[in-house]
């Protein structure tokens, strides 16, 4: 048996053997080494610095998710992705976001900030429609800045006189952020504006009308504003450039007014689906049946095209929502490379 002092000889060596240990490990093992930034473009071109590969990240704006997703989640090295879960904001393509897995940091308008403190986001994207029913401008933005302090903060958007530059920008400042997915981000963004390029030089020429319908009600945009970019980015051309569009919501019209204009192509977008009342809606029922429409070229030859309001109307941007785009209006392309052959 072992004496006393023997047993006690043996524990301080154990003891400075452990000591020596905890302090190699300590030595291997690196202390708050400062993260790696980048200076970025955010909406308003406007220069801000930002961490490379955050790990909590808080999506407020979908088209920016669309983009990440498109490029492969997995590449973008996040561990804890806060998404809009509120309310049907995302389209069938993004609905995995609706899972457990992830945490719903609120809607299109205003955050939750209960899950959004449980996050504690390193980064922040926030969209033009966030903040949107503040009583004071700005104010939801203030907030996310005092609340979370040490975030980095993107605003992001999209605007119809700007889609083709601001998808551009976004997708290059994504890439920025996200090294590992940036290629993939810009790959697809070529694929996208070449895409682009191709039905602008096919409809040229081709007078078209873009309406919005719901519930009662058709409303007009035209080549200035929100959905500009079918003029500009698509190229097809304005049947009108007189009226005055001052609402988000385009200007009222009715049917009269569409047998008036009598465009050869008519984009629909029936805002009843972007707001998940598809299926119960008659809108485009309605529309289709009226005598006034029916009299229209576009209704006679058959040249009335649905839009996917999940990408025009809740998700433009993306480059998964701009494919979409260019499968909507490709049967009128199709149509129109078969009759010059």
């Amino acid at each position: 048996m072992r004496s006393k002092k023997t047993r006690v000889l043996s524990l301080t060596v154990a003891a400075a053997m452990l000591f020596q240990l905890a302090a190699c490990g300590a030595e291997e093992t690196p202390v708050n080494e400062p993260s790696e930034t980048v200076k970025v473009l955010d909406a308003n071109n406007k220069e801000v610095t930002v961490r490379v590969n955050p790990k909590r990240v808080a999506i407020l704006e979908p088209s920016a998710l669309d983009i990440l997703d498109a490029a492969g989640m997995e590449n973008t090295g996040i561990e804890q992705l806060g998404v809009q879960q509120t309310e049907s904001v995302l389209p069938d393509y993004l609905s995995e976001y609706y899972g457990d897995e992830y945490v719903n940091v609120g809607s299109l308008f205003e955050a939750d900030y209960d899950t959004l403190d449980l996050l504690d986001p390193e980064l922040i994207i926030y969209g033009n429609r966030f903040g949107a029913w503040d009583e004071n401008e700005g104010e939801s933005v203030d907030q996310l800045k005092e609340r979370y302090p040490d975030a980095d903060l993107l605003f992001y958007q999209v605007e119809g006189d700007t889609f083709a530059e601001d998808v551009r920008r976004n997708c290059e400042t994504l890439g920025e952020i996200f090294p590992q997915a940036r290629e993939e981000i810009l790959s697809q963004l070529q694929e996208l504006e070449d895409g682009f390029a191709h039905v602008k030089e096919t409809v040229a020429g081709k007078e078209t009308l873009f309406l919005m319908i719901g519930g009662g009600y058709i409303t007009f945009y035209g080549p200035v504003g929100r959905y500009a970019m079918v003029h500009q980015v698509l190229g097809f051309t304005p049947a009108d450039t007189s009226t005055e569009v001052t609402s988000h919501h385009g200007a009222e019209v009715n049917a009269e007014y569409v047998m008036t204009e009598n465009p050869q192509v008519i984009l629909l977008l029936n805002h009843d689906e972007s707001i998940g009342e598809g299926a119960t809606s008659s809108a485009a029922d309605d529309f289709m049946n009226n005598a006034m429409i029916q009299n229209t070229d576009a209704y006679k030859n058959g040249d009335i095209y649905p839009l996917d309001a999940g990408s025009w109307y809740i998700n433009p941007g993306g480059l998964q929502s701009g494919r979409q785009m260019l499968e909507d209006v490709m049967p009128y392309v199709e149509k129109l490379e078969q009759a010059e052959k």
